[in-house]
């Protein structure tokens, strides 16, 4: 098996464990919490790494900006309707025009990773969730 399907494999399977948090944690209607892994893995080129990945957000009854599910990959093109309009992840063209584009790379010229594999609730996404009456994930805030 290649090497760096090998280091996705174990990141995505052992990272919250190894870390410290509970690998069976989930978003508020059940989406399993998990790693985001590397997804561009370009070898001998730039190294980028982000902070941590963020989240699919929803609408959900009347509150907006609720995390709800894990996105794609670091920094990865993805849209989305979250019950009330189509989203798109505005990382990724952050990264595209303002790092990618005037340095003429290619995304698959770079290896694009997090620091941190999950995302992380910040005060606003708990107080969202108590909203609803759920409980963010214990240990998965920023």
């Amino acid at each position: 098996m290649d090497e760096i399907q090998k280091l996705q494999r174990s990141c995505y399977r052992r990272y919250a464990e190894e870390v410290g948090l509970d690998p069976n944690a989930c978003y508020i209607h059940g989406a399993p919490l998990r790693p985001v892994v590397p997804l561009d893995t370009g070898v001998d080129g730039v190294c980028i790494v982000g902070a941590y990945p963020s989240a699919r957000f929803e609408f959900l009854n009347g509150v907006s900006d609720v995390p709800a599910a894990d996105n794609l990959g670091p920094f990865e093109s993805e849209r989305w309707f979250d019950g009330n309009r189509v989203r798109k992840q505005p990382s990724t063209r952050e990264l595209e025009d303002l790092f990618l584009g005037p340095l003429k790379l290619k995304r698959t010229a770079c290896w694009i990773t997090d620091l941190v594999k999950v995302f992380l609730f910040k005060t606003g996404h708990v107080n969202r969730y108590r909203k609803l009456g759920a409980v963010a994930p214990l240990g998965y805030e920023r």
